[in-house]
């Protein structure tokens, strides 16, 4: 009775973490220093993964956040194995701004595991942000879709519509329509069809490039691959003679 009781396990805390008014911080983490913690639990959540566990070793990761720790590169990497193989896809690309904010830069390792799984699950624009986020890939700075599709090669990914559409959106939008339209043509080549879509980002790239004449021909070109002109089509033509001043084609 007169002996000191030990305080309920609720009220306990750990001597490395440090209270900052809203939740506890591991004082190792934050010294960028090495965790015993964040490692005994990283090895465990492989673990729990090779027994074919993923959901029980993402409770694990959830753990350390929750108790002030910082996951290391290593701990994210073992996380995407665990989403992976939960086939949870869509969490993976936000990690990236998680990683990041918490002072890590993402490596190799990482990149290439966040790639495999949105090559698994057939999600290519995942994948070409996750190439242009770790700079593997500068969609801007190339000459035509070679290195994208050698990239997509390696890691087993079938380019569609949306990618082409993706990179020419990205010359679109930097001025430079011969590169634009050079990747259209390579689209064609591929023996993709080209949506909607394709034909609007043509089209509002020679509007803003001073060229109407040529967005309207991307309309009349529509038709060769029965696609039909819908408003915006029509409506970014029309903006783009009165712009140049030419009323009466308008």
């Amino acid at each position: 009775m007169g002996g000191r009781q030990e305080e309920p396990h609720s009220q306990k805390k750990d001597s490395t973490l440090v209270d900052s008014g809203i939740q506890s911080h591991c004082l190792a983490c934050l010294g960028k220093s090495s965790c015993q913690v964040v490692r005994s639990r990283t090895k465990l959540m492989n673990n729990l993964i090779a027994r074919r566990k993923p959901h029980e070793a993402q409770s694990i990761f959830k753990s350390l956040a929750e108790e002030g720790h910082t996951p290391t590169l290593i701990t994210y990497t073992t996380l995407v194995a665990a989403l992976t193989r939960q086939r949870r896809f869509k969490s993976i690309p936000l990690l990236l701004s998680e990683v990041e904010e918490n002072g890590l830069k993402p490596d190799s390792i990482l990149s290439n595991s966040m790639i495999n799984a949105s090559s698994e699950s057939g999600n290519i624009n995942d994948a070409m942000k996750i190439f242009q986020k770790m700079g593997f890939l500068d969609i801007t700075d190339t000459d035509g879709v070679d290195e994208i599709l050698t990239l997509m090669e390696e890691f087993g990914m079938k380019p569609d519509v949306i990618t082409f559409s993706t990179i020419m959106d990205a010359w679109s939008w930097a001025g430079l329509m011969e590169k634009c339209q050079e990747v259209f043509n390579d689209m064609i080549k591929a023996d993709i069809e080209p949506d909607i879509h394709a034909f609007s980002v043509l089209a509002k790239g020679y509007v803003r490039a001073g060229e109407p004449g040529k967005a309207e021909s991307v309309m009349i070109s529509m038709g060769n691959y029965g696609v039909h002109p819908n408003v915006v089509i029509f409506t970014t033509i029309m903006t783009g003679w009165c712009t140049a001043g030419k009323m009466e084609h308008a």
